[in-house]
């Protein structure tokens, strides 16, 4: 049975090298000849290696080849890889092995920035050329290119370290302090109940060890939840940490081959982190509990656990975020909003987690139970959020600050003009344009990050959705078809959508294949940059694999915009584009 890997379609054989797996294979194959006669692989006249090895060659060298590596012109530049290096932890990290075109057995010492990939000075010349019709190519020195590499990487390493391990300490001196507040916490309300029942005397005893022992017992799952929650942190902490090092490692090696192999995977891991979610959660001011001394001759008390809340999402003036309310109540409980203005509104829950067996009498139930609920905040500022539970309202709070949501860019009203819309209704970013669906004037409009309008171009048919490739080419569905245009407007291909019944949504990959979104047939369409069905995945339903009217999100989703901060949204009722 032959299997195809989803995301790689050249070949084991058209891999890229995996520079850091050739150097240890590498050490390993010069420590092996330390220990066992091995012969000279350059040479074959039976001399024994001296535990050397090239680099560039990946030959066993003996004393006289190596000479040789040092004298000859054509050999000058390989690097020697001995046993000294080896020993020495400096010099092992600057030994780089050498990457070497399959096709013409040159080093690699050009990028191709458009494709992505190292070539030598011959695929420079016959397949990357700036001259070459129809094709996208600029070919530079590993220098050049290294160079914005290195700034990228160094950027978003910055970036990582300002917004993810700063927010992850804070996270885990808050829960610190709410571990020892917890603490002083109980042991607070422990002398209150304990006083409180010392006055009942012997009648009241076995009612004063029970609500102890309540105490006790909140405090044990309040402190697992809190230490959990601490080590889950650290966890992240160490885990933004070492992928910090590994980049920071690959950036002082100065190796610009392994930099421009590795750097997208390292781009993608440092924006992974940068955008990894830290949470947002408290522990109602971390207070645990609460003891209710009632006046004799009642005497029985009662203890108040503290919910806390958990945010999910961006606090944002429009936008919905997830409001979760943690529990050991058996109450659901509702979410007070308090606006900067001091206008109240009560948020209701639903039950997330399904509620335990009944307790006993004389027992508590200490199961947690989770409510969630969606918050849609329509101010800015600072907005207190309570939690109102069982007659009381006062059962911890949180205090969140709320963003605006005002455009920084807003053009375009209905027409047909130029800079004028009828129904926009997608729109995609490459480097330094703007490009919007203007769905019922059959065109493709394109403008500056400023808004200014640069050039238009028809698409015959009602264009709904449209993507822009890495070398420029713009992706639309227009119609029933999938039409591709050169970055000036020229139709270059089209094919038709006939496997699906109403097509809403296109992305294009790296490689050119074309993902259709087909919320009608609840499914997900893979064609090939010619047109041809890969697959068709999906089906209605909530199963896995399984769609309900699937779409494919503008802009985020999309790899034109990938690298982009600014988010682009469409008002498809509002004939106009705004920028967030």
């Amino acid at each position: 049975m032959e299997l195809s890997c989803p995301s790689w379609r050249g070949g084991v054989d058209k891999l890229n090298p995996n520079l850091y797996i050739n150097k240890l294979l590498d050490y390993r194959k010069l420590r092996q000849s330390k220990t066992s006669r091995v012969l000279c692989e350059m040479c074959h006249n039976g001399t024994r290696a001296t535990a050397a090895m090239c680099g560039a060659c990946s030959f066993l060298l003996c004393n006289s080849c190596v000479k040789k590596h040092k004298t000859t012109p054509g050999l000058k530049d390989h690097v020697i890889l001995t046993w000294k290096v080896l020993q020495s932890p400096s010099l092992k990290s600057q030994y780089a092995r050498q990457v070497y075109c399959q096709k013409h057995s040159q080093r690699m010492t050009l990028y191709c920035e458009p494709c992505e990939i190292l070539v030598c000075r011959d695929c420079a010349s016959e397949d990357h050329s700036r001259d070459r019709a129809g094709e996208n190519h600029n070919a530079k020195e590993l220098d050049k290119v290294a160079h914005k590499c290195k700034n990228c990487i160094g950027g978003l390493m910055k970036k990582t370290e300002d917004d993810v391990i700063s927010k992850i300490n804070q996270k885990i001196q808050n829960l610190d302090k709410g571990l020892k507040t917890l603490q002083e916490n109980c042991a607070k309300e422990e002398k209150k109940i304990e006083q409180h029942y010392a006055d009942l005397k012997k009648a009241l005893s076995e009612e004063e060890k029970n609500m102890i022992r309540k105490v006790h017992d909140i405090n044990k799952d309040m402190k697992e939840e809190l230490t959990s929650r601490k080590k889950e942190m650290e966890r992240d902490l160490i885990k933004t940490r070492e992928g910090l090092e590994f980049c920071q490692n690959v950036l002082v090696r100065g190796n610009n081959t392994e930099l421009l192999t590795l750097w997208q995977q390292m781009e993608r891991r440092l924006k992974q982190l940068a955008s990894q979610e830290t949470g947002n959660r408290t522990f109602g001011d971390f207070k645990a509990v609460s003891f209710h001394p009632s006046s004799l001759p009642q005497v029985w008390g009662s203890l108040s656990v503290f919910p806390w809340f958990d945010i999910k999402g961006p606090t944002v003036v429009g936008l919905s975020c997830s409001v979760t309310v943690t529990s050991f109540s058996t109450e659901t409980p509702q979410i007070q909003v308090t606006s900067p203005q001091g206008n109240t509104t009560l948020i209701q829950t639903t039950a997330h987690s399904s509620p335990p067996p009944a307790a006993g009498k004389g027992q508590t139930s200490r199961v947690r139970r989770v409510w969630g609920a969606k918050w849609r905040p329509q101010e800015s500022g600072k907005h207190t959020l309570g939690v109102c539970m069982g007659g009381s309202n006062d059962l911890g709070s949180l205090t969140v600050n709320v963003g605006s949501n005002n455009p920084v860019l807003r053009f375009g009203q209905k027409g047909s003009q130029q800079g004028q819309f009828d129904r926009p209704m997608d729109v995609a970013v490459r480097e330094d344009r703007l490009y919007v669906a203007d769905m019922f004037n059959n065109r493709v409009q394109v403008f500056n990050l400023s808004g200014n309008f640069c050039y238009s171009f028809s698409t015959i048919t009602s264009c709904g959705s449209l993507a822009v490739q890495t070398d420029g080419t713009i992706v639309v569905k227009s119609g029933a078809e999938v039409k591709k245009f050169s970055p000036s407007g020229e139709l270059l291909h089209k094919f038709p959508l006939d496997k699906c019944i109403k097509p809403a949504d296109i992305a294009v990959q790296r490689d050119g294949r074309v993902v259709v979104a087909d919320p009608d047939k609840h499914s997900i369409f893979l064609f090939e940059a010619d047109g041809t069905l890969v697959k068709q995945v999906g089906g209605q339903g909530q199963g896995e694999g399984q769609f309900n009217g699937p779409v494919i999100p503008p802009g985020g989703t999309k790899p034109a915009v990938v690298f982009l901060t600014l988010v682009l949204e469409t008002k498809k009722g509002d004939h106009r584009v705004i920028d967030y």
